[in-house]
């Protein structure tokens, strides 16, 4: 019964344990899952991200080439060429802006100091402007279309001037005839960068179908870059630059080539793909699934812990049953004995008769302090769901009732090593009788099984207005890691497992219930002469208490 006892408490512990593994690996699965799906969300969401920078850049491109390049650039040159031709001289601002059509006269806002290049030796004439070393050098050579054309195609020259980004628009003057001459202005980049502001990103560069205006000028950064790598315009002047996710060449589409070389870089800042995206980029969750699988493997460890301790309490209990079965088994087969030498009458003698009836006494009250361990071990907190029976808690004159427990300790046991007991007169606790009788039996039982033939002391007094109780046996004494434990249910030294000493393992945790529950404590100390010392301590009963009861006889 035992031993199935114990294989299905393993078997449910194993599906226990089995279940909780499983559950640790589907949650592992699922943290997985949760995992890749949030990685393919937000490469799905980057993806879009890349798709709307470069819509946008090439937005960008389209306006910025149309307006700098077609409505600016071209009408200055333009004007300018034609002043150039008429006056045969560089013209004022004013008359420049005169030169340029009505609705195109805003250009002459782009336009700096003026120049034109002429004569064999190539002779730079400048107009409210210092000429760079290096421009005579790249004006030479430029690759421009013929002079006279209808429409002068520009070109554009970036000169480095000592670290300061300087950027010229050069054409054919008109009526040149077969000399090469130029002309050109110095393009203002505060302007062109106030240009691209006003017209390139006036309106919105995405459709306002897919995302809120607000939301595009708070996230998107525009930066214009020249051909030498100079930022020529930013849309956030200061801000760090997110990784750019689009780059494209201003020159490549553009049919009048307004600003080639230049190149425009658009970045969205990830924080605001909650309103560019649909959905928005998924918020990282690795936190959580760590502490997801965390708690898990913390409830299959609490688990597996419990399963080990059930285990070890289901073999204790077993191990329990075995010694109790037995320690009962022996004081039962010697009542049977001498029952059935009476019933026969076998005995020959009054004195056979005698000794068989004190045998059984014996017999009977060895038998009686088993089962009163077991029962005051069944009613300790934990081994049952109702509440314990309340112990009489009473005066006691306890050096008397100790005298009657060694008294009938050695009518139990017969032939006991010697018991000597010094004990104080007038010595009363608060502790109800059956309890005290319990458990300096209980002592007195373990000191003989442990001390053999040798001598058993007892000693009764008071100690800093405490009840003293110390039994000292002669037997191989507790080892001082094994103090703490001793009063714990189940509990034997390894060394009693091996030997042939019996016992079932709750005498001491009955002694420490009981004193305990009376407000008492136990301990274990070396005797004196070898061996160990068990002490008890019990409240002594109060001055009032004495004065008007009289002690238990």
């Amino acid at each position: 019964m035992c031993r199935s006892l114990a294989r299905n408490v393993f078997a449910t512990g194993g599906l226990s344990l089995v279940l909780l593994l499983a559950s640790a690996v589907l949650t592992i699965a699922l943290a997985y899952q949760a995992l890749a799906t949030g990685r393919s969300h937000r490469a799905l969401a980057e993806t879009v991200l890349h798709d709307y920078a470069d819509l946008a850049a090439e937005e960008f491109v389209r306006r910025a080439t149309t307006y700098i390049g077609d409505y600016g650039f071209a009408m200055a040159i333009r004007g300018l060429a034609d002043t150039v031709a008429h006056d045969g001289a560089l013209p004022a601002p004013q008359s420049l802006a005169a030169a340029i059509p009505p609705r195109s006269r805003r250009a002459a806002e782009l336009v700096g100091g003026m120049f034109r290049q002429s004569g064999p030796d190539g002779h730079l004439e400048a107009r409210d402007m210092d000429v760079p070393r290096d421009l005579g050098r790249q004006l030479a050579r430029l690759p421009l279309a013929a002079a006279g054309e209808a429409a002068p195609q520009f070109r554009l020259v970036e000169v480095d001037d000592g670290g300061r980004p300087r950027l010229f628009v050069v054409a054919g003057e008109r009526g040149a005839g077969p000399e090469r001459r130029l002309v050109g202005f110095e393009a203002r980049l505060d302007q062109v960068g106030a240009w691209l502001s006003e017209h390139a990103l006036g309106d919105p560069l995405l459709p306002q179908a897919l995302v809120d205006r607000g939301a595009t000028e708070a996230s998107m950064t525009v930066v214009v870059r020249s051909r030498t790598g100079h930022v020529v315009f930013s849309s956030h002047p200061g801000q760090g630059g997110d990784t750019p996710l689009a780059v494209r060449d201003m020159g490549e589409r553009a049919r009048s080539g307004a600003l080639p070389g230049f190149s425009v870089a658009v970045a969205m800042a990830p924080s605001a793909a909650d309103r560019l995206v649909i959905g928005g980029l998924p918020r990282s969750r690795t936190g959580w699934l760590i502490g997801l699988f965390a708690l898990c493997m913390g409830l299959f460890l609490a688990a597996l812990f419990q399963f080990r301790r059930e285990q070890r309490h289901a073999l204790a209990r077993e191990d329990f049953i075995a010694r109790a079965s037995h320690e009962l088994r022996t004081p039962v087969t010697r009542i049977r004995m001498f029952a059935e030498t009476l019933l026969l009458d076998r005995v020959r003698s009054d004195e056979e008769r005698k000794s068989a009836l004190q045998a059984l006494d014996r017999a009977a009250r060895r038998l009686s302090l088993l089962v009163d361990n077991v029962l005051q071990f069944s009613r300790r907190p934990g081994n049952r769901e109702e509440e314990q029976d309340p112990i009489p808690d009473e005066r006691v004159d306890v050096a008397a009732l100790a005298r009657e427990v060694v008294d009938e300790f050695r009518s139990v046991q017969g032939a006991v090593p010697p018991i000597e007991l010094v004990a104080g007169a007038g010595i009363e606790a608060r502790i109800g009788p059956d309890a005290f009788r319990q458990v300096l039996l209980n002592l007195l039982d373990n000191a003989c099984k442990y001390g053999g033939a040798a001598p058993v002391r007892i000693r009764l007094c008071e100690d800093a207005g405490m009840a003293r109780l110390q039994v000292d046996d002669a037997g191989p004494g507790v080892p001082p890691g094994d103090r703490e434990r001793i009063w714990r249910p189940y509990f034997r030294l390894d060394r009693d497992r091996r030997s042939a000493v019996s016992g079932t393992g709750i005498g001491l945790a009955v002694v420490g219930e009981l004193v305990s529950r009376h407000g008492g404590r136990c301990a274990v100390e070396d005797a004196p002469g070898g061996g160990a010392r068990f002490v008890v301590v019990l409240p002594l009963a109060r001055e009032s208490e004495r004065a008007t009861g009289a002690a238990r006889p």
